[in-house]
């Protein structure tokens, strides 16, 4: 479906920017045989070199094919955006006077396409570089004072793959480390790719420490790479992932309850996940998507984290995301007793690997007694 969008986005390019400029014909020609690989990212990617979640090619001709690629989407909106605001302009040539302005066409053209490969660039620098990490502080009611300063440490959307590789995913690890967390928690996301083409990837994940253990919960894409090698590897490479489960945190003298659902499980499996929990406890609970959160709240959560939306990714698409997550996007939310964060996410997946204005990162929470 996109597909045909980008097409239509290269014939609106090629009629609109390319072929109105005043160079030679073999140039505009040659200008849209580039222009048209290049918009056509999705389907050459979809059918010739693995998937949109995750194509397998070298890191560099990702990195370039996506900055094109990102940069001609840019540019389409705007040359949309100036013929837009030339419309009002046809209304003096219905009375025979002609608007000029103090630049040529071909300037005009240099400075948008400067505009959209500085854009572009930057989008795709920012969605592949090593996330920040943001330190927040987490009241928690009920939290035994002997956990006050108890440092969880939340990573979501990894999207380990060829383009975010076993390089970025090692200094993630060595950021966590650092951080010398008490627990880290995945809330799902963390690969793009079979076990097989990840295997370098995501051999770094074994080398995270944490004082009580590395949890996770699945996210829709490991279901679409082979989703028990995944479970399986996940296990090999020390992470416990919880399925509709929960467990107790530190084991021999509990202070909290971690629980974590599955993508693909019902509303109602919140209740089955903590069965058993201790009332008096602060729970946690690690889900992937935020759309359940109102409904998770109704179980006596006192935090919820979640990722899925990568915040979006660019600020003006807030809107469009939040309509498709029950109105969250990313950072906090209040939903009665329970605490919602949903962190933009440490990575993001092929198909539309640009940030602008909305940074990635790993987040630090220091829990208090609330």
């Amino acid at each position: 479906m996109f597909a045909r969008y980008f097409l239509l986005a290269f014939i609106y390019l090629s009629a609109r920017f390319i072929w109105p400029l005043r160079v030679h014909w073999a140039a505009k020609v040659a200008a849209v045989l580039l222009l048209l690989p290049i918009s056509q990212y999705y389907y050459l990617v979809r059918n010739y070199f693995g998937s949109l979640a995750s194509p397998e090619l070298p890191f560099a001709v990702l990195a370039v094919w996506n900055w094109l690629f990102i940069s001609m989407l840019l540019l389409a909106f705007i040359t949309i955006a100036r013929d837009a605001a030339l419309v009002p302009l046809l209304v003096p040539r219905l009375f025979g006077k002609r608007v000029r302005f103090g630049w040529s066409r071909q300037r005009s053209a240099l400075i948008m396409l400067t505009l959209a490969l500085g854009l572009g660039g930057y989008g795709v620098w920012s969605a592949i570089r090593v996330p920040d990490v943001v330190k927040v502080e987490v009241s928690l009611e009920g939290l035994p004072k002997e956990l006050d300063g108890f440092k969880l440490l939340h990573i979501t959307d990894l999207h380990a793959s060829a383009l975010l590789p076993g390089w970025r995913v090692r200094e993630v690890v060595d950021k966590a480390n650092a951080l010398e967390p008490d627990l880290v928690a995945f809330s799902g996301d963390l690969i793009d790719g079979s076990t097989a083409k990840r295997a370098k990837d995501v051999a770094p994940l074994a080398g995270l420490r944490a004082k009580y253990g590395v949890y996770a919960c699945d996210g829709n894409h490991e279901y679409y790479s082979g989703y028990a090698d995944w479970m399986k590897r996940f296990k090999e490479l020390g992470i416990t992932v919880l399925h509709n489960s929960h467990v107790l945190v530190p084991p021999k003298q509990p202070g909290l309850v971690l629980a974590g659902l599955d993508d693909r499980a019902p509303a109602s499996a919140v209740r089955g996940a903590l069965k058993g929990a201790p009332a008096n406890l602060p729970r946690i609970l690690l889900e992937h998507r935020p759309g359940q959160a109102p409904q998770n709240a109704k179980a006596g959560l006192a935090l919820q984290l979640s990722g899925h939306t990568h915040g979006g990714q660019i600020l003006l698409f807030d809107y469009f995301v939040a309509k498709r997550n029950n109105g969250f996007v990313r950072g906090w939310y209040k939903l009665g007793g329970m605490q919602l964060y949903v962190s933009p996410g440490a990575g993001l997946w092929g198909g539309f690997p640009v940030r602008l204005g909305v940074p990635s990162e790993i987040t630090l929470m220091t829990l208090r007694s609330g």
